[in-house]
């Protein structure tokens, strides 16, 4: 049974990852840590953990913790799971990992020496929805394709957000965009990049818009995403003999109704829809941590995917002309 920690009591944790971590069979929630002594002990007491601590480095020290789950702000991801490695514990860090390429690389140079797993938390890598999709593309049931589509956007003009500061990682890109870019290279490769737009916020300094072009081995691909337009998520692959259109590629526990995926082609027009209820891909993630630990499972998204993930946000932003 692995033992997890965790650094912060940020919202994604409380909502999404640590309900997973008590409902996956493989591991057990031990403690959290915040600066705050009284808040980590009003967190632990709502989530049934055992331990509060008032520091980070304070949990990476116990002998009690396997593993931690790190959903600090995005600048902080690399240092957090570097100083994790160095007290021996193995690492489910939030996306994105990194800011640049090269720091994943740094990263995953620790975990070898360490012998210890670190994963990324994309958890739309183990929706069934994806699976499914990526067997269709697999069978060539849509023969060759021309074209895809993504975006996810939503509208946040929170000035204390830390998604609203450039220096501790935030923008539109880091937080969103790197949704549909996984997607694009789960089920068709790694890219070349055509050509990116990016709109600044004159008063936040982030990317708000931010609009690529990519060629997936002669697959065309627009992705988009953005941080202050109207909440909406899709993804599409329009092939020779059909299409894929999934209304909720991305975030499907989002919404009351789960993901539905529909799949038409030109002989019969609409050929099948799927919905796939309120699947729990982060419940899915966490179990395949744990396995990946114990040596089960290799990870559902290796450090290699994520940086191969972060040269296409790295030239985007270098394309686009903003760091």
């Amino acid at each position: 049974m692995l033992r997890f920690g965790v650094l912060s009591t940020a919202k994604i944790g409380h909502k999404f990852v640590l309900p997973a971590i008590h409902k996956s069979k493989h591991c057990t929630l031990m403690a959290v840590a915040s600066r705050d002594l009284e808040t980590a002990q009003r967190y632990v007491a709502e989530q049934g953990a055992r331990f509060a601590f008032d520091s980070y480095q304070a949990l990476l020290d116990s002998p009690e913790i396997d593993a931690v789950y790190i959903p600090l702000p995005s600048h902080l991801h690399v240092q957090w799971t570097l100083k994790a490695l160095a007290a021996g514990k193995h690492v489910l860090v939030e996306k994105p990992m990194a800011l640049k390429t090269e720091e994943i690389e740094a990263v995953k140079a620790a975990a070898s020496e360490a012998g210890k797993v670190v994963m990324e938390a994309f958890m739309i890598a183990f929706h069934p929805q994806w699976q499914w999709v990526k067997s269709l593309l697999a069978e060539n049931k849509l023969g060759r394709i021309y074209k895809v589509s993504g975006h996810f956007t939503y509208f946040n003009k929170k000035d204390g957000d830390f998604r609203n500061h450039p220096d501790m990682g935030g923008g539109g890109l880091r937080d969103v965009g790197v949704y549909p870019i996984i997607a694009g290279r789960m089920t068709l490769g790694q890219p070349r990049l055509i050509d990116a737009y990016i709109e600044q916020d004159p008063d936040y300094g982030i990317d708000r818009f931010v609009d690529a072009n990519l060629d997936f081995n002669g697959t065309r691909a627009n992705l988009y995403c953005g941080t202050q337009q109207e909440r909406s998520q899709r993804m599409s692959f329009h092939g020779e003999f059909g299409r894929i259109e999934m209304d909720a590629p991305f975030n499907p526990m989002d919404g009351p109704h789960g993901a539905r995926v529909d799949v038409y082609t030109e002989k019969s027009s609409h050929l099948e829809t799927r919905f796939f209820g309120n699947s729990d891909h982060y419940l899915a993630m966490v179990d395949n941590f744990c396995q990946a630990v114990s040596g089960e499972q290799r990870p559902g998204v290796s450090l290699d995917d994520s940086i191969a993930n972060q040269q296409v946000v790295d030239s985007i932003f270098a394309l686009g002309r903003l760091a």
